[in-house]
């Protein structure tokens, strides 16, 4: 910024030359007496003066705005390479092990007069982006069945616009799960906070890229935000369309991608008679024999063993078994099933004639089967190699892993069940969030723990202070510490969802934020100080430097940190855990401030015993109030004895991650589809009410 700085300051120095010249001579001029013309010479000086200050400042704007410019491309550049790079990583892992994806074959279902103009009747993932660009305006609603492929051709169609003949200019389609959306906030305000925290823009830069369009939103899962039967026109779906529709881009409806299964869009149509204006929606057609033929043959090593269940498929093209395997995630799932083999002989361990068995001819029965044998073929094979990927080599055995995503795909499904609702809150029926998980053991059980412990450390703490307090000693001076204490508590037990704050260790970039930091970190340190010099003199030296030491730096510490975050908006967590990992550690640095606080202050009435219950007493009062989340979390983990999900939750995440089970969605973990987390909350038995923990299936 120096360089802009000094061209600022010279364009300054310019004009204020020219003007100084223009008075200059205009006096010179008046005092000599000389005649006036037709010509006025003053006039004419006054008039260059103005013109060089006009023409100064002209070009000081229009080099802010190349900057500007030049700034907000360099916003886009980086964008589309973090986009590029995390859509390459997902569209890995929905091809899995194969090279070329089926070529999905869609058709166009028009619904005139609200359709934009230029798509073909048909076409292929092939010419998908060929297709999108020709489309005025460019908005596409991508339907299909379970399991047909949406998302997958809406990664590709991403990967295509960033690929390398993109210009410069072009905006940067960005994926986001609809499910994760609060309707109640503004589309903008939620692409922003995504651009911020997902991929790091500047708060600035993502407000110009999303006011000025520069970012397709390309929002996956429409049918994922309401429970199939709630439907309507005020329902999350419905609100999202009605946002959609009012999204524009000067004169006309903005760019964006939505993809939605058939059946929830149909709903939406009919029912409340809602869909996304001047859009073209295509529908993706089951996948033929021949396609799948040629998917076989990119995935198997030895395709001949797959001959009988493809000459099935033609002999009886609308059977159980074609129709079973008609989608791109069942046929990598039969792939994923079958071409499993031994790790030291490479003998495969399954036979795919097997899927010609009849038993699999009942409605959903190759589905459950597949879905079940991919489970376990998961769990096998990236145990089998220990974990070995990653930082993590911890292994779950089959039974563990069954059992934990069970509980949190029926966890998923209560919240459906209810609309999405636990104790009051909206909650995701698709995303995993590590703070949101403590309901898994009881709405009120978490939060009753967490109350009855710390109702147990006060009773300890004051019987402590009671039997350690001198003779005479005013007994009402402690009394206002614990009277603080039982408000928090008081005020946790009304919160039944407090916010999720994602605080951070950093001052934000701001001057704001650091000369708050420094007042906060004088302020704790004169704390500290003063603390400190009482001691020295009822205590003696060494006391009194050790509560200046401690008291001091905690105290510091912890003002500057809340001083830098406040007045600012915490960024959109970045990753799953972020939220209970900053919230707990600034609530035991304000704990251990408070509570060594408290302790300098009782230390120098000369009660030992009672300072450090007095500061425990605090110090764990404002853990309580400052950490909710991550103190019902720890409950949550309590009660459930590490039945339900593992000690380390996070970590099992990650490892199902790698595993292929779960993928990775912002600050949430999603199942790797929605058919495999419908298959696990169906194995486990409904929970009613607010009673505890859902029953793991065997």
């Amino acid at each position: 910024m120096g360089r802009e700085r000094w061209t600022v300051y010279g364009g300054v120095f310019v004009c204020l030359v020219a003007l100084l010249g223009a008075v200059a001579v205009g006096l010179r001029a008046l005092s000599s007496g000389t005649p006036l013309g037709d010509v006025d010479p003053l006039g004419a000086v006054v008039g260059l003066a103005s013109l060089t200050v006009g023409l100064v400042a002209g070009w000081l704007a229009l080099r802010a705005l190349r900057m500007q410019q030049a700034v907000l491309a360099d916003a886009v550049e980086n964008l589309a390479g973090q986009v590029r790079e995390a859509e390459r990583s997902a569209w890995s892992q929905l091809m899995g092990n194969g090279s070329e994806p089926i070529d999905l074959r869609f058709v166009l279902r028009p619904d005139p007069p609200h359709d934009a103009a230029g798509a073909p009747p048909s076409g292929s993932l092939a010419r998908i982006a060929e297709l999108y660009r020709g489309l005025e305006p460019r908005r596409l609603v991508v339907t299909g069945g379970p399991g047909a492929g949406k998302t997958a051709l809406a990664v590709y169609l991403m990967l295509e616009l960033l690929s390398g003949d993109r210009a410069p200019e072009a905006p940067v389609p960005v994926r986001l799960s609809l499910s994760s959306w609060d309707t109640e906030q503004p589309l903008e305000d939620w692409l922003v906070r995504h651009l911020t925290g997902t991929y790091g823009v500047p708060s600035a830069a993502a407000v110009k890229l999303v006011s000025t369009r520069r970012v397709i939103p390309v929002l996956d899962g429409l049918d994922e935000m309401d429970a199939d039967g709630r439907l309507g026109y005020s329902s999350r779906a419905g609100r999202a369309l009605r946002a959609l529709n009012a999204y524009q881009d000067t004169h006309r409806r903005a760019e964006l991608v939505l993809t939605c299964r058939t059946t929830a869009y149909r709903k939406l149509t009919r029912r409340a008679r809602l869909r996304v204006r001047d859009a073209v929606r295509i529908e993706i057609r089951p996948v033929g024999i021949p396609s799948a033929r040629r998917f076989l043959t990119d995935r198997t090593e030895a395709v001949g063993r797959w001959e009988p269940v493809l000459r099935e498929m033609e002999r009886h093209r609308y059977g159980a078994l074609a129709r079973e395997l008609s989608t791109p995630w069942r046929l990598c799932l039969a792939t994923v099933v079958y071409e499993q083999r031994d790790e030291e002989t490479g003998d495969y361990l399954k036979d795919p004639a097997d899927l010609l068995d009849p038993t699999l001819r009942r409605p959903g029965a190759l589905r459950d089967h597949l879905l079940g044998s991919f489970l376990r073929t998961a769990v096998e094979s990236y145990g089998g190699s220990g974990g070995s990927r990653g930082r993590d080599r911890r292994t779950y055995p089959l039974d563990r892993v069954r059992t934990s995503l069970t509980a949190l795909a029926s966890y998923l499904a209560r919240h459906e069940r209810t609309g999405r609702e636990a104790g009051g809150a909206t909650l995701s029926g698709s995303d995993i969030v590590p703070h949101q998980l403590w309901p898994i053991a009881g709405v009120r059980r978490p939060i009753t723990v967490v109350l009855g412990v710390f109702l147990a450390v006060m009773i300890a703490c004051v019987a402590v202070v009671g039997n350690s307090m001198p003779e005479g000693y005013n007994r009402l001076r402690p009394a206002l510490p614990l009277i603080t204490a039982n408000l928090m508590a008081f005020s946790v037990s009304h919160r039944l969802w407090p916010k999720a704050e994602n605080l951070t260790w950093r001052l934000r970039g701001t001057t704001g934020s650091a000369r708050r930091a420094s007042v906060g970190m004088s302020i704790g340190l004169l704390w500290g100080a003063s603390l400190g010099g009482l001691a020295w003199f009822h205590l003696g030296p060494g006391w009194g430097a050790v509560i200046a030491a401690v008291t001091g730096v905690l105290m510091g510490v912890a003002l500057a940190l809340g001083a830098a975050n406040m007045g600012t908006t915490p960024p959109e967590p970045t990753e799953p855990g972020v939220v209970l990992r900053s919230e707990f550690a600034f609530g035991l640095l304000g704990g251990l401030a408070t509570g060594a606080l408290l302790w300098g202050t009782y230390r120098l009435q000369g009660g030992a015993t009672m300072a450090l219950g007095m500061g425990v007493l605090m110090g764990f009062a404002v853990l309580v109030s400052s950490a909710p989340l991550a103190t019902r979390y720890a409950a949550m983990l309590v009660l459930t004895h590490g039945s339900l999900l593992p000690w380390r939750v996070g970590r099992f995440l990650r490892w199902c991650g790698d595993a292929g089970l779960l993928r990775r969605s912002g600050a949430a973990y999603q199942f790797r589809h929605r058919e495999l987390q419908e298959y696990l909350a169906r194995r486990d038995p409904d929970s009613s009410g607010d009673g505890g923990p859902p029953v793991p299936a065997g």
